[in-house]
Parts: structure tokens; sequence; C-alpha cells
């Protein structure tokens, strides 16, 4: 997609907004191609297959991890992904894009801890984390409300502004 938009449509300045799964392939994708130059992460977990076991738990009632661990491999085998590899947290390291991260303090699905240690790996010095008190997986936008909305326009006002300035310095080193 990123080499797409560069060659045929003359975007270079790309973000990725993920939550929940979405924001765990953000952060990989974040620390795997320069070319994403922030991300938005919401409500993600740091650890495939700790995830799915947690969730084998949450609606089973009991954790079993040779279970879900068989579940996990097997559809890594069927999509073609090594599973070992489906660690979001594995990936912060290499983050040093702008990133702003959330995540409700009332998340039974996916803890607000694991949002938290991916957030502590971040090599990025333009980093944020938004603890939304009260919310929980699916209502962070609900609960966060106005300020919520305020800071994350924020954020991609920043972006903006700074890839504006990368594009006239850029133009003006040509000259």
């Amino acid at each position: 997609m990123l080499d797409y938009l560069s060659e045929n449509e003359n975007v270079n300045h790309v973000g990725i907004w993920g939550q929940s799964l979405g924001g765990a392939i953000g952060l990989q994708a974040m620390g795997y191609d320069k070319r994403i130059k922030f991300g938005v992460i919401e409500s993600t977990f740091s650890d495939f297959k700790i995830i799915v076991n947690d969730y084998f738990q949450l609606h089973a009632g009991f954790s079993y991890y040779p279970f879900s661990n068989y579940l996990v491999n097997r559809a890594g085998n069927i999509a073609g992904f090594d599973s070992d590899d489906a660690k979001p947290i594995k990936y912060c390291e290499n983050i040093n894009q702008p990133i702003l991260m959330a995540h409700g303090n009332e998340d039974n699905r996916i803890n607000i801890n694991y949002g938290k240690a991916n957030f502590e790996k971040i090599a990025s010095l333009n980093k944020k984390f938004i603890e939304v008190d009260t919310a929980n997986h699916l209502n962070v936008w609900q609960v966060g409300g106005e300020s919520y909305f305020e800071r994350i326009l924020v954020f991609l006002h920043k972006q903006q502004k700074n890839n504006l300035t990368n594009d006239i310095i850029t133009y003006e080193s040509h000259q």
C-alpha cells in the first residue's frame, strides 16, 4: 500500500491509526517501516499468544495455554504468518516516529498494562499515553468525549504541520 501511494499518488506522509488488533498491527508496521510517519494506537496488546489465552479465559472461564497456543499456531499456519513473531512489543523499540496511545482503564478484554508495556518500550521521544478513566475496550471515544477528541486532533495537527515543514525544508534544500 505504501509503495502504491508513494509511486502512484505522490503521498509520502502516511500515518496509521489502529484499535485493538488493528493497533497491534499498527505497532508492528511502525516498527518495521519508517515510511509510516506517525501513529495513533488504541487499546492494544503486546503478545498475540497471550491475548488469545486471555480471551479464552474470558469466554471459557479458565486458562489453558497449550490449547490457546495450538489455536494461534494453527491460525499462523493457515494464514501464513509466524505466530512467534506476532508480538507488537518486539517492534516498539524500533518506533522512533511520533505516537499517541490510548487505553481505557476498565478494559476487561485487553488489560491496560499491555498498552503501558508497549508504550514503555517505544523508542520515540515524541510519545504520549492517554489513560481514559472508566473506559472499556469498545468505548474509549465515547467515554473520552470531547477532551479525548481534542487531544487526538492536536496530535494530528502537529503531524500535518511537521509534514508541511518537512516539505518546505526539502524543497528549499534543492534550490
